[in-house]
């Protein structure tokens, strides 16, 4: 059995791939360029606490994993102290949501409500039980997102 090409190459190279997607290419340049590629997961209560730790372990990983929805006091002010912190330290949010509901239900929850999670996270995941639509649902409401607060989605890496 022959190995897969991608096994031998390096973060860099797997970036450059024709068929990475930017987020996932921006990930592999990240991994290369800090070479770490830890995920730590922030299964804390509040915001003080998130905030105190994705500075304390900001510089050494490539990714927050959040569960916004057990943060007690969640907000605004989670929300921008989330994003200075990971933009300084260079990581990626990635919001284990786990999404598992029809299309309209999905964008709601991704774009409105308290979480605003397209606003923040660069990551999600989804259940893909309800179907092919729920990619399509939420692929549609991250562009909708972009286009409406009229931004461009950049990587970069210092």
């Amino acid at each position: 059995m022959s190995r897969h090409a991608t096994i031998t190459q390096s973060y860099q190279e797997r970036a450059s791939l024709p068929k990475t997607s930017p987020v996932a290419s921006y990930l592999l340049r990240l991994i290369a360029a800090k070479q770490t590629n830890l995920c730590v997961s922030a299964d804390v209560s509040t915001t003080r606490e998130l905030l105190q730790l994705a500075e304390e372990v900001g510089d050494s990983i490539c990714m927050l994993k959040t569960h916004a929805d057990i943060i007690n006091d969640f907000g605004p002010r989670t929300i921008q102290g989330l994003k200075e912190i990971a933009a300084k330290k260079h990581f990626l949010v990635f919001e284990d949501r786990k999404f598992g509901d029809i299309g309209s239900t999905v964008q709601k929850q991704f774009t409105a409500g308290p979480l605003q999670i397209v606003r923040w996270a660069n990551i999600i995941n989804a259940h893909i039980f309800p179907g092919p639509a729920i990619i399509t649902a939420l692929s549609q409401a991250a562009h909708d997102a972009v286009t409406s607060l009229n931004t461009a989605v950049t990587t970069s890496i210092s």
